[in-house]
């Protein structure tokens, strides 16, 4: 199962960030990014809504492989539901590694 805290692992490393960097971007622990990434946590709203901020992200992209994950489709439904979820993140990635590379060559 898909959970909001891969999401936000997943994120947040095509962002090119490590859990410290990004905790400290947020006022929080490295512990606390690591415990909501590894499902031991449920952020709150707000705190979800800051991390997408900072990952330059929709909030309900973080929600995305949840939905996926308790839809009530066929096999061949949800296996086309996640390979829409993967492109999405891959769209997400190629936009983060070109702001980056934007942000570096400036």
């Amino acid at each position: 199962m898909t959970g909001v805290g891969q999401s936000i692992k997943l994120l947040r490393t095509l962002a090119g960030l490590k859990q410290s960097d990004l905790a400290a971007q947020l006022g929080v622990s490295p512990n606390y990014i690591s415990l909501i990434e590894n499902e031991r946590r449920d952020p709150s709203l707000s705190f979800l809504r800051q991390v997408s901020g900072h990952l330059g992200v929709p909030l309900g992209l973080l929600f995305l492989g949840v939905e996926v994950d308790q839809a009530k489709v066929s096999s061949e439904e949800k296996a086309l539901l996640l390979r829409l979820r993967d492109l999405v993140f891959e769209i997400e990635r190629l936009r983060l590694r070109r702001q980056r590379q934007q942000s570096h060559g400036s």
